[in-house]
């Protein structure tokens, strides 16, 4: 599903979680290549802790913020992200309450079929599909 630009809510959202990929892959980068208390990491990571707590208060609000399109598959990939890599800033509440709202999206399914392996492949969408 598709939303338009004038949603303002979903464009917002969509906004958050492109933000929110980036600065965790950002953060997950530069520590690996400088120092762990470099100012933009540091800063960074003050900002993945914000954004989780601001995403789950409006989980608890807001029903319809999982429906089916593309601000919400956005949504899901940088949560996971931030799962991965950065599960160490979020208290364990906080990381069930992120595991249980990806276990119930409407792409789990689909994003389930991504892993290393599969990407490694370089599958097109209609093999994606067909697996």
């Amino acid at each position: 599903m598709i939303f338009k630009a004038s949603d303002t809510q979903r464009m917002s959202l969509l906004g958050v979680s492109k933000t929110l990929m980036e600065v965790a892959f950002r953060c997950a980068a530069l520590s690996r290549f400088e120092a762990e208390q470099n100012e933009l990491t540091i800063r960074g990571k003050e900002g993945i802790k914000r954004s989780v707590k601001a995403l789950i208060g409006q989980l608890n609000n807001n029903d319809d913020l999982l429906e089916p399109d593309f601000s919400t598959l956005y949504l899901h990939v940088a949560l996971d992200y931030v799962l991965f890599r950065h599960a160490n800033l979020l208290s364990a509440e906080e990381r069930d309450i992120l595991t249980t709202a990806l276990h119930n999206s409407s792409f789990k399914d689909t994003l389930a079929k991504l892993s290393l392996e599969s990407l490694s492949k370089k599958l097109n969408y209609c093999e994606y599909k067909n697996s």
